[in-house]
């Protein structure tokens, strides 16, 4: 899949715009929870990490999270945006206290206040005994939007940033990508073809998708595999909205 593509659906279709309908949520006034403030500051912090890998300048390592994700935040939001690299704890608390526990558990770490809409207390640190970091979903949401823009996007279009003696450029990105894209292919392949969905594509129960209307990468597809089921080379599954179905007729159970 070529990177402007990539970028096209995944990063400014995928996950900027779904930021930007949960940013649209506001609370019905007899309820208390659920402004799905946790969700965005998690979606932003995964869009940091993946362009953090795709940005960086060494082979892709699945491994290399906290990396990649400082990376971005170093050398991207904080290069836009300076007060990130002063935030107390800087991207190393982020991954500990906020990402972690909103990943695996859905809650951050105690001394974390999540706000939506006080953009003033974003990044401050309240001087109680408790010492609480607050952070605003809306104006993180924002600034790694810009930063993106900003930073990544003359990249793309072909204009190379030096950093020290690394260089980032619009192949580097696009050889980063490749190799994340054969990484998760391998891991489909490895963990699908083995399931019972996929033994029931070679019984013919299942009809699968014929292998010209999958996308695959400019470098090489991985074939078919299972008949007519070809697994992408490009790795990320996608997002499909349904439209809702008739109303039940008056009387139906």
């Amino acid at each position: 899949m070529e990177l402007h593509d990539f970028l096209d659906q995944y990063v400014e279709g995928y996950l900027f715009h779904d930021l930007a309908s949960m940013e649209r949520i506001r609370l019905p006034d007899e309820q208390h929870y659920g402004a799905v403030s946790w969700p965005i500051v998690l979606s932003v912090l995964s869009g940091m990490e993946l362009l953090g890998a795709l940005l960086f300048d060494h082979e892709f390592d699945a491994d290399s999270g906290d990396t990649h994700f400082k990376h971005y935040w170093v050398q991207f939001l904080g290069a836009v945006f300076p007060e990130y690299k002063k935030m107390p704890g800087g991207p190393d608390l982020m991954r500990a206290l906020v990402r972690h526990g909103l990943a695996h558990s859905f809650l951050t770490a105690p001394g974390i206040n999540v706000t939506k809409g006080d953009a003033s207390r974003h990044l401050y640190l309240h001087p109680d005994p408790l010492h609480v970091l607050s952070i605003d979903c809306l104006k993180l949401a924002e600034d790694f939007r810009e930063s993106y823009a900003k930073k990544v996007h003359p990249i793309v279009r072909g204009v190379p940033l030096w950093l020290g003696p690394r260089t980032i450029s619009r192949e580097s990105m696009q050889q980063r990508l490749n190799q994340v894209a054969r990484f998760y292919a391998d891991e489909a392949i490895k963990h699908l073809g083995a399931s019972p969905f996929t033994q029931l594509i070679q019984a013919g129960r299942v009809k699968a998708y014929p292998s010209s209307s999958v996308p695959t990468l400019t470098e090489g597809s991985m074939g078919p595999l299972y008949g007519e089921l070809t697994v992408p080379s490009v790795g990320p599954g996608t997002q499909t909205v349904f439209p809702p179905g008739p109303k039940p007729k008056s009387g139906a159970n």
